[in-house]
């Protein structure tokens, strides 16, 4: 079975890109089906893992910025 999103007549099929998942895809990233970009589709469960990825990916730790004097 293909996992690439294909058109099959009027039907847009739209798997998940997760090689061992079965489900169809809900959640697309680089889609622009009038630009002929049929991007990459995720099933909920498999777009919250890379979602928790990216965003444990982003995490760093900013130094501290002195703050000025405050006046009273």
């Amino acid at each position: 079975m293909s996992k690439e999103p294909r058109f099959e007549g009027n039907i847009f099929y739209h798997p998940c890109s997760v090689e061992s998942c079965m489900r169809d895809g809900c959640i697309g990233e680089g889609v622009n089906l009038l630009k002929g970009r049929l991007g990459r589709w995720y099933c909920m469960p498999h777009y919250k893992e890379l979602e928790h990825k990216r965003a444990s990916e982003k995490r760093v730790i900013q130094p501290v910025q002195e703050k000025q004097g405050r006046l009273f």
